[in-house]
């Protein structure tokens, strides 16, 4: 396990994320496989203000991944918004459902996952 001689971060988990990043790396797409393919979008200036910790933890990562710090959060913005798109999306879905009816009742859900429950080998 690798740490940081100046903090007690694990970064263990990055050198398979290091090795995707170098084989998967197009300048004209996402930095690397992990960022969705898409065409350089224009870019625009944001500005907010964030804790002191957050800001060194943003520097950490950025130094121990050699990503900058705007990289960093760029994608945990994405993956904040994929994420909570995603939640919202299967709860609109959900609610639609439920209007048109396709809905069963909690004693058959019930008798349905106890049914593959016992179909399991364990």
């Amino acid at each position: 396990m690798w740490k940081s001689h100046k903090s007690n971060l694990d970064y263990s988990f990055l050198n398979w994320y290091f090795i995707v990043t170098l084989r998967n790396t197009n300048p004209t797409y996402g930095d690397d496989m992990l960022s969705p393919a898409k065409p350089m979008e224009p870019r625009n200036q944001v500005s907010f203000k964030i804790p002191a910790s957050t800001k060194n933890r943003i520097e950490q990562l950025a130094a121990a991944t050699r990503r900058t710090k705007t990289f960093i959060i760029e994608e945990a913005i994405d993956q904040y918004l994929v994420l909570n798109e995603w939640q919202l999306k299967s709860i609109q879905d959900g609610l639609r459902d439920l209007d048109e009816g396709k809905v069963i009742s909690q004693e058959k859900m019930i008798e349905h996952w106890e049914g593959k429950i016992a179909g399991t080998v364990d």
